[in-house]
């Protein structure tokens, strides 16, 4: 066996390990940022449940561009004074 064609493999081999490495560490930062804003999500739907009218919300964080809403998809009427 040539020795370029056992380094390629091996070059191959880190490439993918490398890449379920970081597959990996994407997982679990999503894993640890979903259980982290879930909390704030409870607590916001605790306090509008006792609200006697209806409530919509959407916030998007512009740095990382994270969304959040309650019924963001729905209509609503605006009002002006």
């Amino acid at each position: 066996m040539k020795p370029w064609i056992s380094s390629k493999f091996a070059i191959r081999r880190r490439r993918r390990r490398d890449i379920i490495y970081a597959m990996r560490i994407l997982l679990l930062l999503t894993l640890a940022l979903s259980a982290a804003a879930q909390p704030l999500e409870n607590r916001i739907r605790e306090r509008i449940s006792t609200f006697p009218g209806s409530v919509s919300l959407y916030a998007k964080n512009l740095d990382t561009g994270a969304t959040f809403g309650i019924r963001e998809a729905e209509p609503a009427r605006t009002a002006s004074t």
